[in-house]
């Protein structure tokens, strides 16, 4: 991607390239919009393109190629004023296990590590924000509902919205498109490798799905010893935290 980016037209200062140039999947386009990309045509166009795959699977966990992500499995989407909506992604969701509590910040206050507990498997643990900024909502079902975050990790089960201090800082240092699916097939293959060394499984055998032949990641994290399971699940949200 560097070598990509090098050979890319010099962006004027001051000008913001579009989304779809960091993900990628155009050489060179401008945003216009201030990342309002619900106004935007190019956005929308982009969407109805059927070569472009937006929601999928990578190693069975849901993937949406309009969202950003945190190497601590949170997502970020661009909302209109340059806000920012985010929550906890499939990954995450499906280690977690069913979420059994969720703490939420105050309004107006800076989102920052531990601003976010989410309690699951009997394990707390904190969301690290993909973004740095100020709270403008908070999801309060979850404080009712918490299990939306499993049900409908992208939809319902959003956390909070946000304003960002540096949103292209921040969109910048976040994986998005192509890149999000090579990270989540990195985060698969490393999660198929812990439970393997603690289960002695073969990694070929840990699956998400009864149906690809492996055994169901939820099913062999139950039967793992409590701090076992614990230790496998900390190390993908809290080793990127920063």
């Amino acid at each position: 991607m560097n070598a990509e980016r090098k050979r890319m037209p010099i962006v004027p200062n001051g000008d913001l390239e579009c989304v779809w140039m960091w993900a990628g999947i155009v050489t060179y386009k401008l945003c216009d919009c201030n990342y309002e990309c619900e106004h935007c045509s190019f956005d929308r166009a982009m969407k109805e393109c059927d070569s472009v795959p937006f929601h999928g699977e990578v190693g069975g966990y849901k993937l949406c190629r309009t969202l950003f992500y945190h190497s601590s499995h949170t997502w970020a989407g661009v909302e209109e004023g340059g806000h920012l909506r985010i929550g906890l992604d499939d990954f995450g969701q499906n280690i977690l296990g069913p979420i059994q509590r969720i703490s939420l910040p105050k309004l107006g206050a800076r989102i920052m590590e531990g601003s976010i507990q989410v309690r699951g498997r009997g394990i707390d643990v904190p969301l690290c924000p993909p973004a740095e900024g100020y709270i403008v909502e908070v999801n309060k079902q979850l404080l009712t509902f918490p299990a939306l975050m499993n049900s409908y990790p992208y939809d319902k089960g959003w956390v909070v919205l946000i304003r960002p201090v540096h949103l292209l800082k921040s969109l910048r240092q976040l994986f998005y498109g192509y890149q999000a699916e090579e990270w989540y097939r990195r985060e698969v293959s490393r999660l198929g490798s812990a439970i393997a060394q603690v289960t002695h499984l073969p990694p070929s055998r840990v699956g998400p799905t009864m149906q690809d032949g492996g055994i169901p990641i939820l099913q062999i994290l139950d039967a793992i010893e409590p701090n076992e399971a614990s230790k496998i699940i900390r190390q993908f949200f809290i080793r990127n935290c920063n």
